[in-house]
């Protein structure tokens, strides 16, 4: 069953639902930890940093980033932040 308006989307008391490729699937809901470390601010900074990188980027860049990246089947913007952080 495809997301219509009869499906569960999103949070529903302590479950999560979601679909992936029409597919319906839930989970526990888990509180993320941020333990706001030293390394972890710096990695959040870098990322946070790559983010701003691709939003400055021109489209026609954008769509560069895109064609490499469909070999990978991912989206252009994973591409690039893959390459920022490593």
């Amino acid at each position: 069953m495809c997301p219509t308006e009869l499906s569960i989307i999103g949070k529903l008391g302590n479950t999560v639902h979601y679909y992936i490729k029409g597919k319906h699937y839930s989970r526990t809901y888990v509180i993320p930890v941020q333990p706001e470390t030293g390394p972890q601010k710096q990695w959040w900074n870098k990322f946070k940093n790559g983010v701003k990188a691709w939003q400055a980027l021109s489209q026609a860049e954008k769509d560069q980033l895109d064609a490499r990246a469909k070999p990978f089947r991912f989206s252009g913007f994973n591409l690039f932040m893959r390459e920022h952080l490593s």
